[in-house]
C-alpha cells in the first residue's frame, strides 16, 4: 500500500538541513512502523499511518488521525499530544515513541515523551501503559526513563528522495485497527 510522504515537496524545492530532517523523520517514522508489525505480531496496532476514514468531528475528547498520518489527541479542541504508534493488548496499551534526536535535543525530547506516556495513563486508567524508545542512537538520558529502548538503524534515505510515496507492505498492515478502537476503549472505561 502506498502512502504519500507530506514532506516531499519541501524537500524537494529546497534542501535544506530542516527539510532533509523533516523528510528522513517522516520515512523513519514508517519504517519503523512496518518493522514494529515483525517485531510485535501479536499487538494490535491503532493505524494512522495507513489511509482510513477519517474522523471529521473534532468537537469531541478522543483520539483522531491528522493528515500527516499521525494518531491525534483532542481536549476540548485542541490538540493534546501527537503520538507515533500505539498498540492494544489485553489491558495493555504500548506506546512507542520514534525519534531521530541529536544529542543536542535529547533532554526536551525525553521530556516530551514523558509528557505523552502520562497523559495516556491518565486516559486509561484501567489500563497498564508501557512505553517504548525506537532510535536509531542510544543515549544514556533514554535509559533513565525506566522504557524499554529499541535501538533501529536508519533505513538508505536515498532510496526514498526521489518517490512521493513510502509503499508498505500489505501483509503487515493488514490487521491494524483503525482509530476508532481507542475511543471504543475511552467510552467503554468506567465512570469515577
Amino acid at each position: 500500500m502506498k502512502v504519500k510522504l507530506n514532506h516531499q515537496k519541501p524537500f524537494l524545492k529546497k534542501h535544506t538541513p530542516s527539510s532533509i530532517g523533516t523528510l528522513k523523520g517522516e520515512i523513519y517514522e514508517n519504517f519503523i512502523f512496518e518493522k514494529l508489525q515483525l517485531i510485535y505480531p501479536y499487538l494490535e496496532f491503532i493505524s494512522a499511518k495507513i489511509p482510513s476514514k477519517k474522523i471529521k468531528n473534532k468537537n469531541e475528547n478522543g483520539f483522531y488521525y491528522s493528515k500527516t498520518g499521525q494518531i491525534l489527541y483532542f481536549e476540548n479542541k485542541k490538540i493534546i499530544a501527537e503520538f507515533d504508534a500505539i498498540a492494544i493488548s489485553n489491558k495493555t496499551i504500548y506506546l512507542f515513541e520514534i525519534t531521530r534526536i541529536s544529542k543536542k535535543y535529547k533532554r526536551y525530547a525525553i521530556e516530551k515523551i514523558l509528557r505523552k506516556y502520562r497523559l495516556l495513563k491518565n486516559i486509561f486508567p484501567n489500563y497498564e501503559v508501557k512505553l517504548t524508545i525506537i532510535t536509531p542512537k542510544r543515549f544514556s538520558a533514554f535509559e533513565k526513563t525506566g522504557s524499554k529502548i529499541l535501538e533501529i538503524p536508519e533505513p538508505n534515505y536515498e532510496n526514498y528522495y526521489n518517490i512521493d510515496f513510502y509503499n508498505f507492505n500489505d501483509a503487515l498492515i493488514s490487521n491494524c485497527s483503525p482509530i476508532l478502537t481507542l475511543n471504543e476503549i475511552i467510552k467503554n472505561l468506567p465512570k469515577v
